[in-house]
């Protein structure tokens, strides 16, 4: 039994452009397809549609990357926790509604694009 699986792919690259494959397809698409931004072109939150089509959206709240689902003050389904003041102390995803894991692939790959684009790591 693998126990390795890839549940996605990014490369984010300005001179080619960002893009993404999720779980087992083999497909590359452009990251703007997969995780979008409808709202303020200055605004840092995107979003993504789950496996369960339902819009989830990445916000930083407070300095903290939070998902949410799509609409505005939407309670966090998860949170992204890191010590800014110690980076020896772990970081983690703390998960507030198991809706999510529905969706699993796509939140860890979303989140990983949103981390590297907000400068969260």
């Amino acid at each position: 039994m693998d126990r390795n699986t890839v549940v996605g792919e990014f490369e984010l690259s300005f001179l080619r452009g960002d893009k993404v494959r999720i779980g087992d397809d083999p497909r590359w698409r452009p990251v703007g397809d997969f995780l979008y931004n409808h709202g303020s072109s200055f605004s840092a939150a995107r979003s993504f549609i789950g496996d369960n089509n339902v819009e989830y959206r990445w916000k930083v709240r407070q300095g903290t990357l939070m998902l949410c689902k799509g609409g505005s003050g939407a309670p966090a389904l998860i949170t992204f926790h890191r010590d800014r003041y110690n980076p020896n102390d772990a970081s983690y995803l703390e998960v507030h509604d198991i809706e999510t894991l529905e969706s699993l692939e796509k939140v860890i790959v979303s989140f990983l694009i949103m981390e590297r684009r907000t400068g969260q790591a």
